[in-house]
């Protein structure tokens, strides 16, 4: 009798828990008020102008959208959001399950889903573009390289989905772009046969994005796009000292380094495999790879990213998709069961025990910031202390109001004069 099915699905359960006691909305300590706009979005979704995050025209609301549909089925705006979180979460594992069809190396990929290490802390959570726009990636991705797919669906369906991708985030023209240049002569095939779909799918991407660009809210700072060129060679300069940094093991982070040395090892590994067995990668592969590739050099191009400060988090993405491609090679170049379940299962506990334990230590350290905790002990103080209270406002920073808005139903929040990202015209 093959127990394996059974032992996957329960070490795949046991991901899950540790996922929804670390991770999920209702147990994170490192939710804030970046993460509580979408919250109140979902709330109150406005659709005239809500198609970007409030104050911005860069990341697409497609999470809150679909949150507000379900707070009005009577849920709070809190659970709704999390719930949310949880489906978009389950349909990525769907998409990765049927992309790699082994038990094993999918729960190597669910690891690396469910378990974000920092400086890609930020993965899954609301209020940033990833979780949406891996959705998309992948939603796309499943399509178009699946072979049991109607091809009017996955022609029908793929540009449309790359199009919400880029409404999600605009590094996803990188997948975009890499999904085109890997699989052209396909794609220029299919179009023989199919581009009357392939047109009106991707005509109606670009439509919905122009309008929801339209209805966003203009800011000069969102208008420029490319950094200078000594700001591109800073950037690039100041990655390579931090690689060099963590590979180091220089710093509190020792797993971190050990994933980056198992990273770059897994790499020259399937190199030198690749050669030996003279087996190219699969196109799945070479689309993961050169949108990594892609999305790194259009990172350090982003005007945005130097305005912020050029922060590491920024590369989630070539990080998710990188690691994801590596994971798929290793799979198709090594089948022996000793490299096999070695490889996997120390790139997985190494990634599982970096981001758990990071979570549980780490603090931004931020002053004068409410942790929400301590917001959920003073929300609950209030209504004790004051049973005939039934509701209040509280006035305050960003930082300070928003986040208890969120947490609870009964709860407005004013931030002072100049802080305010939710009222725009």
């Amino acid at each position: 009798m093959n127990f394996k099915p059974l032992i996957y699905s329960v070490l795949a359960g046991c991901l899950v828990y540790l996922f929804i006691v670390n991770f999920s909305l209702w147990f994170w300590p490192e939710l804030n008020s970046d993460h509580a706009i979408h919250i109140l979005m979902t709330e109150s979704f406005n659709f005239s102008k809500d198609w970007y995050y409030w104050g911005q025209n860069r990341l697409g609301s497609f999470l809150p959208l679909v949150g507000h549909l379900i707070y009005l089925l009577g849920f709070s705006a809190f659970n709704a959001a999390g719930i949310v979180q949880l489906i978009i979460i389950a349909a990525i594992a769907f998409f990765l399950r049927r992309l790699i069809k082994d038990g094993f190396w999918f729960l190597v990929a669910l690891s690396l889903l469910l378990f974000p290490i920092y400086p890609f802390w930020m993965q899954l959570s609301l209020g940033h573009p990833y979780l949406a726009q891996f959705f998309f990636i992948l939603f796309a991705f499943w399509l178009f390289f699946s072979d049991n797919i109607r091809d009017s669906i996955r022609y029908g369906f793929s540009p449309l989905l790359l199009m919400f991708g880029i409404w999600s985030s605009e590094l996803t023209v990188a997948a975009a772009l890499a999904l085109c240049i890997i699989n052209v002569k396909t794609i220029s095939k299919a179009f023989r046969s199919h581009w009357y779909l392939m047109i009106l799918s991707l005509g109606l991407g670009i439509k919905l994005f122009l309008e929801f660009k339209r209805r966003s809210v203009k800011d000069e700072k969102y208008e420029e796009l490319l950094a200078s060129f000594s700001d591109f060679g800073e950037s690039l300069f100041n990655q390579f000292g931090q690689l060099k940094f963590v590979l180091d093991f220089n710093g509190s982070k020792v797993l971190n380094s050990a994933i980056a040395a198992l990273i770059i090892l897994l790499l020259l590994f399937n190199i030198v495999g690749a050669i030996k067995f003279k087996r190219r990668p699969s196109p799945l592969v070479q689309t993961l790879l050169l949108s990594t590739i892609f999305s790194i050099l259009i990172i350090h191009a982003s005007a945005w990213s130097h305005l912020m400060g050029m922060p590491h988090r920024y590369f989630t993405m070539p990080y998710f998709l990188g690691v994801l491609g590596l994971i798929f090679w290793t799979k198709d170049l090594w089948e022996g069961a000793i490299v096999k379940y070695s490889l996997g299962t120390g790139l997985a506990v190494l990634i599982i025990f970096a981001s758990i334990s990071f979570n549980s230590k780490f603090e931004t350290g931020a002053v004068n910031r409410i942790r929400v905790e301590e917001a959920e002990a003073l929300i609950s103080n209030v209504f004790v202390e004051n049973p005939q209270v039934e509701s209040f406002t509280i006035i305050g920073s960003y930082w300070n109001t928003h986040l208890l808005d969120a947490l609870s139903d009964k709860v407005s929040a004013i931030p002072f004069k100049g802080e305010i990202c939710g009222i725009w015209t």
